[in-house]
């Protein structure tokens, strides 16, 4: 004859409760932090790239407002001033890029301005920030 004993008879069960908590609770976390990751500083209104690049922070930004305003690294600068801080920050980066920030609205003459006093400079890479094209067009998304 064949006793049952408790042990036997118990069955591990697995809850899913505690696992949709802490992945429910992740969720929220990474949506909460992901909204602190706003890009600060001048605000710009950024031509549009399909496939733009981000930017390293050890790379030398300098920004063009539409009231051609002048930054380099977010310090205002003068115009006449343009190729002495610049120079200055190209010493201090370890990556000697300089990244054009420019508004949309702003002259391409100030643009080549800043490249060509750039080069002149020594640095060795130049890029032109833009910001992330919708691959999918508005009229395209609308619906009916």
């Amino acid at each position: 004859m064949r006793f049952s004993r408790a042990e036997d008879q118990a069955r591990i069960r697995f809850d899913g409760t505690p696992m949709s908590d802490i992945i429910f609770n992740l969720l929220i976390f990474f949506l909460l932090t992901s909204t602190f990751a706003a890009e600060q500083g001048i605000p710009l209104d950024l031509p549009k790239a399909v496939q733009p690049s981000s930017i390293i922070a050890r790379e030398v930004v300098v920004t063009l407002t539409r009231g051609e305003a002048l930054f380099v690294n977010e310090k205002p600068v003068g115009w006449p001033a343009l190729e002495t801080e610049l120079s200055l920050a190209l010493a201090r980066a370890s990556d000697r890029t300089v990244v054009v920030r420019g508004d949309g609205g702003v002259p391409l003459r100030r643009v080549v301005e800043v490249m060509d006093a750039a080069r002149r400079l020594g640095a060795r890479g130049l890029a032109i920030a833009a910001q992330a094209e919708d691959p999918v067009p508005a009229e395209e998304r609308m619906t009916p």
